[in-house]
């Protein structure tokens, strides 16, 4: 089923800052988000040699996402996993155009179409950590990436499953309290469909395109490990700038902009928006933002950085601080720049 069949079905169903998406499983929180930025910020890690470390954040977000499915799926063969229910979750939401499975001895081969990130930038630790990850978990061992090819818009990997059992995970958040967190009451102004109708963003086949860049459809547990993880986010707000001032009219009024951006967020899952500018500073209400599966609290920097990029064309800000009150997420900017302790990060591979 296409992502536009699945939204006119509510199997991708929205309110104003939450996306649910019930399909082959119980309701899951999602959000979408920026595919450029995503895979710029990948490439930029990489660069740095944080490679292990996006390896490592991506198989953590697909073990802990594993209470999300229904035990009967997790206990059908692999094969049937990838070839069936993977492989038509991620089509219809537009993260890749195929992929198939198959096993030799103790060697996995996944090929895959036109996949998300990859396609943008090439051979990366993300999306092998994805499909590693989810490995682990179906075979309970240790997984080595043993090889990787691009040809095209294919990529194949090969896999090797270990006898060793994998290392122990993060601690996982509850079930019912991740449920409770993600699945607030329903507000009635920016949704998805608000944006689809105004075509802020549009649907072409079974992706989302918001001025002409592709938009992807992610469980946000993620963005919290990035954060967790001690990714560099330096570059953050520059990869971000230089994607909305591509997309952007420089010469837009500061106030329209601020208008997008709460209409962005709300209509991307981030959760409800109130914006306040004044003497200087822009501060966000996020009201029911994505909380996370993992346990250890929640990491908001990625988000955070973001939104500084989107910022800085309409001013020279930066950010003063991040805070939740209660179920809101205050995050606030300053055109005067604040004294920050500077951010910890851990080195590669650690």
């Amino acid at each position: 089923m296409r992502l536009s069949e699945s939204i006119r079905k509510n199997i991708f169903s929205h309110s104003s800052g939450v996306i649910l998406n019930s399909f082959k499983a119980k309701n899951r929180r999602d959000v979408i988000f920026f595919e450029d930025i995503l895979a710029e910020f990948i490439r930029d890690c990489e660069a740095q040699g944080y490679g292990p470390v996006v390896l490592a954040a991506a198989q953590e977000w697909m073990m802990l996402a594993e209470t999300l499915v229904p035990s009967l799926i997790r206990k059908l063969p692999p094969y049937i996993i990838f070839n069936n229910f993977l492989k038509k979750a991620w089509t219809n939401i537009g993260l890749m155009d195929g992929l198939k499975f198959a096993m030799y001895g103790k060697t996995v081969r996944l090929m895959t179409e036109n996949e998300a990130v990859s396609r943008l930038i090439g051979k990366n630790m993300f999306m092998a950590g994805i499909y590693s990850g989810i490995l682990k978990v179906l075979y309970d061992s240790e997984i080595e990436l043993a090889g990787f090819n691009k040809d095209g818009p294919l990529h194949t990997y090969r896999f090797r499953i270990s006898n060793a059992p994998p290392a122990p995970r993060r601690g996982c958040r509850a079930k019912e309290a991740y449920n409770k967190l993600n699945y607030p009451g329903r507000a009635s102004t920016s949704t998805l469909r608000n944006a689809l109708n105004k075509r802020t963003m549009v649907l072409r086949g079974n992706r989302l395109y918001f001025r002409d860049r592709s938009l992807i459809v992610l469980e946000n547990t993620i963005f919290h490990l990035l954060g967790a993880y001690g990714l560099p986010m330096g570059k953050i707000p520059a990869i971000s700038q230089k994607y909305f001032s591509g997309i952007i009219d420089a010469a837009q009024d500061e106030d329209k902009k601020l208008v997008l951006l709460k209409m962005l967020l709300q209509s991307t899952g981030w959760g409800n928006t109130r914006i306040i500018k004044a003497s200087g500073k822009v501060i966000i209400h996020i009201t029911n933002p994505p909380y996370g599966l993992q346990a250890e609290g929640d990491s908001w920097t990625f988000l955070a950085m973001v939104i500084l990029g989107y910022l800085r064309p309409a001013g020279r800000y930066c950010l003063k601080g991040v805070r939740q009150k209660s179920r809101t997420l205050i995050i606030e900017y300053s055109k005067n720049r604040p004294k920050m302790r500077p951010m910890q990060t851990t080195q590669p591979g650690k």
